[in-house]
């Protein structure tokens, strides 16, 4: 919603207003401030679909609050109003008050003690990415220690170990290492060091290794007709996790992006033209899905601008 009031004018305010809702709601929805949990908001809600899993239940996963933090700071920037400043705030201090002592946190806790649900860790690149946002864009340096300290952990325990497990909320947490590998980790880990100006040369050829490996274990580039003729799925494609083997455009985007970050480090022109096939192919199957023909004129001309 905020996305479409900062775009299309015309519905500015409309969405302006379904998004407070959606923030208040959320708002309403979260842990009250003294408690372990304080400012989170749940990850599971009524009683569908996964919500009603009986591990789901009074369960959430740590590294969904951030998500909500982030979507509260985009309104905030949007409607400058402090409450969606305060309530993103109010996430990102109750992360440092729960990070370990090795500078991780838990992937899964119940929502009222903040108690773990077993000894699997989270692999925390998207609250990294939150405190950096926190510092660079509002100017608050309280998180910078906790930051490092996330980074060392993923550098000094994910990263030799390379279980780049998954921690999605519809998938069980209850794994043993390396059963749900995922690309949702191990990309934009990736991406996160070429990006940064700090990066070794042993951490840039990490980070490429890491971005080989994503390639290698989610991408599909071709795949046979089935038995009616047809293809099973759009390709090239990006696989989303080994426990959900099927093409997800948020996996391809994470490919995509650590493919440029890979180039605009490199310059090796393959990456680039990886990356830009993979947008045609989610372009492919956007135009199928719309009813047209990518041959076409039409189709040559989105394709054209989309890559241009």
């Amino acid at each position: 919603a905020v996305m479409i009031a900062k775009f299309n004018p015309d519905f500015g305010e409309s969405a302006e207003r379904i998004a407070k809702n959606a923030a208040q709601f959320l708002i309403n929805q979260s842990r009250p401030q003294g408690t372990s949990l304080a400012f989170f908001p749940p990850t599971y809600y009524g009683n569908q679909l996964t919500a009603r899993s009986p591990e789901n239940i009074g369960k959430t996963m740590m590294m969904e609050a951030v998500q909500a933090a982030n979507a509260f700071l985009d309104l905030y920037d949007l409607v400058h109003e402090e409450i969606y400043l305060n309530q993103a705030l109010g996430i990102a201090r109750t992360y440092l008050n729960t990070q370990s002592e090795d500078g991780s946190w838990p992937v899964k806790v119940d929502f009222e003690s903040g108690v773990p649900v077993n000894d699997v860790k989270a692999i925390p690149i998207d609250l990294i990415s939150f405190f950096d946002r926190l510092k660079s864009q509002y100017g608050y340096t309280d998180f910078s220690s906790a930051r490092e300290r996330a980074f060392n952990y993923i550098k000094k325990e994910i990263c030799p170990a390379y279980d780049w497990h998954g921690q999605f909320e519809d998938v069980t947490v209850l794994l043993k290492p390396y059963d749900n590998l995922t690309n949702c980790t191990a990309a934009p880990f990736a991406k996160m060091v070429l990006n940064d100006k700090n990066s070794t040369k042993k951490d840039i050829q990490y980070a490429l290794e890491l971005m080989r490996f994503c390639e290698d274990q989610f991408v599909i580039w071709d795949t046979p007709k089935g038995k009616n003729g047809i293809y099973p799925i759009g390709t090239p494609c990006v696989f989303e996790q080994y426990h959900y083997q099927t093409p997800v455009d948020a996996s391809a985007c994470n490919v995509i992006n650590v493919l440029m970050a890979a180039y605009d480090k490199t310059k090796d022109p393959l990456l680039l033209a990886k990356a830009v096939e993979y947008d045609y192919g989610m372009a492919r199957c956007f135009f199928r899905i719309l009813g047209y023909v990518v041959d076409s004129e039409t189709g040559k001309k989105f394709l054209d601008e989309l890559c241009s």
